[in-house]
């Protein structure tokens, strides 16, 4: 028997932040344990399915489904079917609301090559599915419902029938059962793709219950773990043989650091980072509420990682409604402060259109915690199917209003297949608006700008003189009669672009002919990094926004802080800009003098100015560029992109997720020299 198992995704030129597909590779280790006699051939890249099927088609393909390549699943079986209508076509995934059998009828009528989903864990359900067929001569159709799994789904197209057996329950898999697909050589094909990155699972499941995520829909909010002494085994193979010296490791748990023994692994992480040069950094969520061992843990791999301590949001009501509980306030600020103090790089995470929130509620509760000391990064809630949030009752609940924008990096075409993924957003509900919906967007955008590493030095002194960037972008975003020319025409073109890029469902498609595919206009679908990338291709908008800034500080605090202390902002204004990375005129490097210890002052815990950090000597600063982002620039010109676009594509395709640091040097002090002495 011949069994292809996919976890798709397009490949575009130059993006090397695509994940390794360890969830089929669990299916083909366990296949290759329990049915050696079974021949499995995992893809990753879509073009290789299609290349392959000209040559040779499957008994079964099985497809990791999600919502980020559902499209392009539905593209492949739709080919494969067309050339084989007998080959068994398989999807699994937690993007499956199984509560709703009007969804799973819909679900299923938008996929007729579709036979069979499979819920929770793939291991078991997958294996007992080729046993099933072997039984019936590998005809799906004879295989008796009774037989079936709880874990089966399907759909009776005559019949207009949903097709489950619900008295057939299957329990959770032992994971010492389930082979390591590195261990067993499954994995070593994609090792030696350096376009992709190795992720690991040390434990499944969550015991958390938020509306908005699947994660725990396929565990059943049980915590299982693998065996440490694969774990270790795991990160060293990889570490001896991924063929990116570069690259990272993500770790799929949804909550590390809720393990006493997580300890070790991060131990064990370090420790072949200082052997092998791997992992250079980890890409990890830790549990969704911090606790002391966790600051442990990511003091441990502080410099390969940082740690999110998201809230979501502060509003109560909002927090009960999407059944989360935060930690006290205290005790977070006592322990992003031990995180500062230690070096561990924090961020916090709050999502837009929750239900119970308000436009009011939601900037102060963002502001309130920039204002604690906490970096803050902003998401739209996103309506995932197989999330409680995402199903009809809970939106017709909270008066959701929903559209939907092109996923970034998702447009793919091939041969005669052309297919691309859709985010499902909210854009109204019972309490926010669609123009406040419109408005959040923005100062989402201004925030996303003001956080940026080139005005870490500008947070600073906003800090000192106790303000913050919270509300200084709230401020620019309400300032559109003195937005300066370029600024204003660059606000104006993002506000443009974050409606266009919103469609409604029926302007969707699950599949697409060459003409509807070639109508759409794709254009950069993340708009943020997209127009921060405008604003550093061009010396004039750098220019421009400085004078803005400048400008509208003076407007905004001047009279507030007091002439002394503004004539310092405006001297940290332009020592933030002096960190800008201008690509129009691209240099990895530069030297700058200040009469000031912007080490000193940076370090110090105490709101001191900056002038009390003056110095007789000068100090000389080198500023410059890390190695890769000099490669990645040259990488993405040769490519053909024009300035912008380049940059755009080093943050979105090149360095993902450590992106940012594309639009700032990095400061080191060199020297200090005395007032007028040349030697």
């Amino acid at each position: 028997m011949q069994v292809w198992l996919t976890d798709l995704c397009s490949f575009t030129e130059g993006n090397n932040a695509i994940i390794m597909p360890l969830n089929v590779g669990y299916i083909a280790s366990y296949l290759k344990k329990t049915r050696p006699d079974i021949h499995v051939t995992i893809f990753k890249d879509p073009t290789k399915v299609i290349d392959y099927s000209f040559n040779q088609i499957p008994d079964i393909v099985g497809l990791s489904n999600y919502t980020w390549n559902e499209r392009l699943n539905c593209a492949i079986i739709k080919r494969i079917k067309e050339i084989n209508p007998k080959v068994v076509t398989v999807m699994g995934g937690p993007s499956f609301d199984r509560e709703s059998l009007d969804w799973v009828q819909q679900f299923f009528n938008d996929r007729p090559q579709l036979d069979f989903y499979i819920v929770d864990e793939g291991e078991r359900g997958f294996a007992k599915l080729i046993e099933l067929l072997d039984a019936y001569y590998g005809d799906s159709r004879a295989i008796p419902i009774e037989e079936w799994p709880s874990t089966f789904w399907a759909f009776n197209h005559t019949d207009k029938a949903v097709l489950n057996n619900p008295n057939n329950a299957v329990g959770r898999i032992d994971l010492e059962e389930v082979p390591s697909p590195y261990l067993s050589g499954v994995m070593d094909e994609f090792l030696n793709d350096g376009r992709l990155q190795p992720i690991i699972e040390t434990n499944r499941g969550c015991p958390y219950t938020c509306t908005f995520c699947s994660w725990g829909a396929t565990t059943k909010d049980k915590l299982f773990q693998f065996p440490l002494e694969t774990v270790f085994a795991e990160i060293e193979y990889i570490a001896k043989n991924y063929s990116n010296s570069n690259g990272g490791l993500y770790f799929a748990d949804g909550n590390f650091g809720i393990l006493k023994r997580d300890m070790e692994i991060s131990r064990f992480v370090k420790k072949c980072t200082k052997s092998y040069g791997f992992p250079k950094r980890v890409y990890v969520y830790f549990a969704k509420n911090l606790t002391d061992e966790i600051v442990e843990i990511a003091d441990n791999m502080k410099s390969i990682t940082k740690i999110a301590m998201s809230k979501q949001s502060m509003n109560e009501e909002t927090l009960r409604l999407i059944k989360r509980r935060n930690i006290k306030n205290e005790k977070y600020d006592e322990l992003r402060e031990r995180c500062e103090e230690n070096g561990i790089e924090t961020f916090c995470e709050f999502i837009y259109m929750l239900p119970g929130e308000t436009y009011k509620s939601f900037l102060c509760g963002v502001i309130d915690t920039i204002r604690s000391g906490q970096n803050v990064t902003l998401n739209p809630l996103r309506t995932d199917s197989g999330a409680e949030l995402a199903t009809t009752a809970y939106r017709k609940e909270h008066g959701f209003k929903t559209a939907f924008r092109i996923l970034p990096k998702s447009a793919w075409k091939y041969k005669d297949c052309y297919t691309l993924e859709y985010d499902e957003i909210v854009i109204e509900n019972n309490n926010i608006s669609q123009d406040e919906f419109y408005r959040i967007r923005l100062f989402h955008f201004l925030l996303f700008v003001l956080s940026s590493p080139m005005f870490h030095d500008l947070r600073k002194g906003l800090w000192v003189n106790n303000l913050d960037h919270g509300t200084f972008a709230k401020k620019i975003a309400e300032d559109e009669n003195h937005w300066t020319p370029l600024w204003a025409n660059l606000l104006g073109d993002f506000r443009r672009k974050a409606k266009e890029e919103l469609v409604c469902e029926d302007q969707t498609r699950l599949t697409f002919t060459k003409e509807e595919f070639e109508k759409i206009n794709i254009g950069e679908t993340a708009l943020n990094p997209f127009f921060l990338s405008r604003v550093v291709a061009s010396q004039q908008r750098i220019a421009d926004l400085r004078m803005y800034l400048a400008d509208s500080l003076e407007r905004f605090f001047a009279k507030q802080i007091g002439k002394e202390a503004f004539s310092d902002l405006i001297k940290i204004l332009d020592i933030s800009f002096a960190r800008i990375v201008c690509y129009e005129n691209f240099r990895k490097e530069t030297e700058v003098f200040y009469h000031y210890d912007l080490d000193a002052w940076h370090s110090c815990k105490s709101k001191l100015p900056l002038r009390t950090f003056s110095t007789e000597k000068e100090t000389l600063y080198k500023l410059s560029l890390e190695e890769d982002i000099i490669l990645a620039f040259k990488k993405a010109r040769n490519l053909g992109n024009d300035t912008e676009h380049a940059v755009y594509h080093i943050r979105m395709y090149i360095l993902h997720l450590w992106g940012d640091r594309i639009f700032s040097f990095k400061r080191e002090k060199i020297l200090d020299r005395l007032i007028g002495n040349s030697t």
